[in-house]
């Protein structure tokens, strides 16, 4: 250690300093330690490759660094041997700036007496924050991407092909007076570059006073928002007074910041999650006859990686291992799409008889699911969930949300016995038991429900059948207080991008196409 420690010039950080996406000043310490045994070393000049937009406020040269000691700012004070004071050690600062190169991924230089130097490497980005807040009814994108291989019989081999979703906003903003002014700016100058997009839609709000110097914020709640580690915040009074939180760590109430707020800020100050993001396609709008505008803007976030949003399904019921999206399925309008999908063969030599077959031994419904998100704990739930099935890629259950079998008028289910009677469909001659029409449940008037897998089918007379269930019922019950049995269907999502609409803060709705499948791939 000693060998490779003294009678050499040490820089620390080694690593080098990544101040990420800037938007703020972003102020970082450094060290240069003398590790000589008793030999001053004497720094003449330093060269700042990262110029401009990174400066070192605190360094002066010449500067003498004695033996065994480091190199810190002038305000810096010894121990008082008369009082018995501790002193105070300042570090030396090296800051990037909110104005500068782009982007820079470059080193400054110490030149030090003798044959010595030494070297910081440093590398960010500059990005500019989009203050204006965009109206209600606007759309977050999930979008996921999915190989398909579907054999011959119709099973899939699903692939996912993307680690994280990508997430896309379309947002509308309608601005008037300063607002507007600085949007046409903004427009004009940064149209090609990154933006830091605040989430107005998932703030929050300081309880405890913060001021400058400080790097924990105090909020009410953190649960609902998606507030990244390793991801930014944003604290904000107005377009000219704010801060950019690298996020360090979240709890229930605090955020910690990885380096100290540039301002002071009271109890009710907004905090908000941060996204870098860049625009996509022309922004288009509405010009009206005052000087009041509209503008519509779709931003691709590029920073989505950043401590992303780990899959969780737990807030959703689960049926055989699988998540059961027995939630309401919600109809905007009349009705919803529904079809049926086989793949088949035509054989025609455009003068000949036509042959006509098919290699699946059924058919696969698509139809749509629709989503209610009522609160901001319930889209976080979604998010999570759609984040763990990654598109189309994982299957699930889903109920049909129709009266998919009649029982027998006038019989019951008897305890004990596996059996029930319905009315005849042809059950037993097109369904055969066979998955997607497998899996029932009974729902009762009482509230209480019953799944069962039907094993086997016969018919009894011209208007009847009898199912046989995998399991007996616990008691006997009248037909009367069943009111409805609906098949539970193995599918997935037919659609890789997941578009979720905001009518207004804290709510939100989804609607995703859905096509069964005929395996159970995880």
């Amino acid at each position: 250690t000693g060998d490779i420690w003294f009678d050499d010039i040490h820089i620390l950080p080694r690593q080098k300093i990544e101040y990420g996406n800037i938007i703020t000043q972003q102020e970082q310490g450094y060290e240069i330690y003398n590790a000589y045994r008793d030999t001053n070393i004497n720094l003449t000049s330093f060269t700042n490759n990262a110029s401009p937009g990174v400066s070192l406020p605190n360094l002066t040269t010449p500067s003498t660094i004695e033996a065994g000691s480091s190199l810190l700012d002038s305000s810096t004070t010894d121990n008082c041997s008369d009082t018995l004071a501790l002193g105070t050690l300042v570090q030396l600062k090296v800051n990037a700036l909110a104005q500068g190169l782009p982007t820079f991924d470059s080193s400054v230089v110490f030149t030090l007496s003798g044959s010595e130097s030494g070297t910081i490497l440093l590398s960010g980005s500059r990005i500019v924050l989009m203050p204006m807040m965009y109206e209600e009814g606007f759309r977050e994108t999930l979008s996921f991407l999915t190989d398909v291989i579907t054999s011959i019989d119709g099973q899939e081999q699903r692939i996912s092909v993307r680690k994280n979703p990508r997430q896309i906003f379309d947002f509308l903003y309608r601005l008037d007076g300063n607002d507007r002014q600085r949007m046409e700016l903004l427009l004009m100058d940064w149209m090609g570059r990154v933006y830091g997009i605040p989430l107005w839609h998932e703030q929050i709000r300081l309880t405890t006073a913060v001021t400058t110097g400080d790097t924990v914020f105090t909020v009410d709640n953190t649960a609902d928002s998606d507030f990244r580690v390793g991801g930014q915040a944003l604290a904000f009074t107005d377009s000219n007074v704010f801060d950019v939180i690298n996020i360090n760590s979240v709890t229930s109430n605090t955020i910690t910041a990885s380096e100290a707020s540039l301002n002071s800020y009271p109890v009710g100050t907004i905090i908000a999650p941060l996204r870098s993001g860049y625009i996509v396609g022309a922004v288009v709008g509405n010009k009206f006859k005052n000087s009041y505008q509209e503008y519509n803007i779709q931003f691709e976030v590029t920073d989505n990686n950043s401590g992303a949003l780990t899959g969780d399904t737990s807030g959703y019921s689960s049926y055989n291992s699988k998540v059961l999206f027995d939630d309401c399925n919600v109809i905007e309008r009349d009705s919803l799409r529904n079809e049926d999908r086989i793949r088949v063969y035509r054989v025609d030599n455009d003068v000949g008889r036509i042959v006509v077959t098919h290699s699946w031994d059924r058919s696969k419904r698509a139809h749509v699911k629709g989503f209610s998100l009522r609160s901001r704990a319930d889209i976080l739930s979604f998010r999570r969930a759609m984040i763990a099935i990654r598109g189309r890629q994982k299957s699930f259950y889903i109920p049909t949300f129709s009266d998919d079998l009649t029982p027998k008028a006038g019989t019951q289910i008897v305890s004990g016995s596996a059996t029930m009677d319905i009315e005849k469909i042809g059950y037993e001659r097109f369904a055969n038991e066979r998955e997607p029409k497998r899996v029932i449940k009974i729902s009762f008037s009482d509230g209480t429900n019953l799944v069962r897998t039907i094993s086997s089918t016969t018919g009894v007379d011209t208007t009847t059948e009898r199912i046989t269930v995998d399991s007996n019922w616990p008691t006997t019950r009248d037909v009367s207080d069943i009111t409805r049995i609906e098949f539970y269907e193995p599918s997935r999502f037919d659609s890789d991008d997941v578009v979720i609409t905001y009518p207004r803060l804290g709510r939100a709705q989804c609607t995703m196409p859905v096509l069964q499948v005929f395996d159970q791939n995880a």
